[in-house]
């Protein structure tokens, strides 16, 4: 373990190129300081580090997990269970212990950063807490390199943090069946996913997994992890980045929007988490038992908006949106999609503009104006190289009117977008089909409503909006929270959705026919029996 601080303090020791660590000397001699208390070094200058790696036979194992090439499953000795028990405590307990200590001794160190906009043009400092710094740096070198250090990206390794999990999942796997004889049930749970891609790559090879998100207020979230509003806004723009397009980043809130399970921390004393509890008991159980008990009005109602986000011809992202009265009975239903009759962007692309000018497809602003004839005519130029060509695969390029006009005005403005919100469309079916009153309603979104739409919740007499992702902008602050009369509440989701919604509350079987077949009890049949006795009786 000793050889495994040397290379990671080296590596905050290199740190200090990109950021300002203002108080760095102050922190090498807490570092030795730690080191010297743990016995692992008596001399300890941080320029003169080895790049060794824990012992050799956890360095085997480790090559053999960043070689893609290798079944290490055909190497494991069922003979040799101790090798498995020391690989994983490494993994699971070692590391855990490492990491511990660089929070003990990096949190209270404050680093700055100058950071520059997409163009350059805007340069701006900010300040970060150390200890979050550098595990967020850590998590997107490996994820771009494949390396902790390297921050050069190589394609292919934006999933080399989930592959390296899965080996160590296997390897648990492959220590409890040893153990039973291949009887026994393994539990694992991973602690945490924070990219989109990792949560997919479990999805896809495990039937039995389930991403639980847990959300709790902004306030709450910053007291717990000890930073300052500063560091908390710094750390938020590296976990909900405005590209998406960036695979190996952090993305918090691409995470969110495809989790199966939402759960609701709140503000506790003592740390007793008993709702945080009594949540995750309830979907342990109902992971054990399908269908034990049926869905709260909550997730039915947040089920049919998340159903409905499919129907969205968005290419940037899909939103569904449900309205109910005040006993959840359900109003209207809408997504985010362009007003009924016009094509939707996901079916509009360059290449059809270029060549066809169907009115039917393009406005007329689009078909007219010299500047975007110009940009469209400038990419479809673009995807006619070969090498293009080849990578687009027969895709269309699908375009986004928005991107190109804000593009063309250089401005950031939702009134250009073609869509309609999906809140917006849910109202508009119940004012275009005549449909009952929805004051003292409530409002079910899978994202929570812009500062347009809370304004029209708010008109409309909405009581309760219920969300899953937090929408990056001012209307809880600045819209639902004025004044002191009817302000909607703004109520973080609770419960299943999507697959799991199906998974968790279908039960396998008839529980009536699944019960008699564990105990051998029939309740019809004992009713016969004491049918035939009194009949004989007689």
């Amino acid at each position: 373990m000793q050889d495994t601080y040397k290379r990671l303090f080296d590596y905050i020791d290199s740190l200090k190129n990109e950021i300002n660590i203002k108080e760095i000397e102050i922190l090498k001699k807490k570092i030795v300081e730690v080191l010297r208390k743990e016995k692992l070094e008596e001399d300890f200058e941080l320029k003169k580090i080895e790049n060794d790696v824990i012992d050799s036979k956890a360095k085997t194992w480790i090559e053999k997990m960043n070689d893609k090439n290798v079944n290490f499953m055909k190497s494991l000795d069922k003979d040799v269970p101790t090798e498995l028990d020391d690989i994983i405590k490494y993994f699971t307990v070692d590391l855990v212990e490492i990491k511990n200590r660089f929070s003990t001794i990096l949190r209270e160190t404050t680093v700055e950063k100058i950071e520059s906009d997409k163009d350059d043009n805007n340069k701006e400092t900010k300040v970060y807490n150390l200890y979050t710094y550098f595990m967020q740096s850590i998590g997107n070198n490996i994820r771009s390199s494949g390396q902790y250090d390297m921050s050069e990206e190589s394609p292919g390794m934006e999933i080399t943090l989930a592959e390296r999990i899965n080996c160590v999942v296997k390897l648990i796997n492959r220590k409890e069946e040893i153990a039973s004889n291949g009887f026994e049930c393994t539990r694992i749970c991973i602690d945490a996913l924070r990219n989109s891609h990792e949560i997919n790559y479990f999805r896809d090879r495990y039937r039995a997994f389930y991403s639980f998100a847990i959300n709790t207020e902004d306030s709450f979230r910053q007291n717990r992890l000890g930073l300052n509003r500063k560091e908390l806004l710094s750390l938020d723009s590296i976990e909900y980045p405005d590209d998406n397009s960036v695979f190996f980043h952090q993305n918090v809130s691409a995470c969110l929007e495809i989790s199966d399970v939402y759960l609701y921390n709140p503000n506790v004393l003592n740390h007793k988490y008993y709702e945080l509890t009594e949540q995750l008991l309830k979907y342990i159980a109902l992971i054990l038992q399908p269908g034990l008990i049926a869905p709260t009005h909550l997730e039915r109602c947040m089920q049919l908006a998340f159903n409905a986000k499919y129907n969205s011809g968005c290419l940037s992202r899909q939103v569904g949106a449900v309205v109910t009265g005040n006993d959840f009975s359900v109003r209207a239903v809408g997504w985010n999609d362009v007003p009924k009759g016009q094509v939707p962007c996901n079916l509009r692309c360059v290449e059809d503009y270029c060549r066809n000018k169907d009115q039917e497809s393009f406005s007329e602003f689009e078909l007219e104006d010299d500047f975007f004839d110009e940009t469209m005519r400038n990419i479809d130029d673009l995807l006619k190289d070969e090498n293009i060509k080849k990578k687009k695969s027969g895709k269309c390029y699908a375009y986004c009117f928005k991107d190109v006009y804000t593009g063309l005005i250089g401005e950031k403005n939702q009134v250009h977008t073609r869509a309609l919100h999906a809140e917006e469309n849910a109202f508009l079916q119940i004012a275009k089909y005549g449909g009952a009153k929805i004051q003292g309603g409530k409002l079910f979104t899978t994202a929570s409503p812009c500062e347009l739409c809370s304004k029209k919740a708010y008109q409309l007499g909405i009581e309760e909006i219920y969300y899953i992702d937090p929408y990056p902008g001012i209307s809880k602050k600045h819209i639902l929270s004025f004044g002191s009369t009817g302000n909607p509440k703004m109520i973080f989701f609770k419960g299943a959705i999507g697959n799991a919604y199906i998974s968790l509350y279908a039960p396998r079987m008839p529980y009536k026919d699944e019960i008699e077949l564990i105990t051998g009890v029939s309740t019809k049949k004992e009713a016969s029996k004491v049918k035939d006795k009194h009949q004989n009786d007689k």
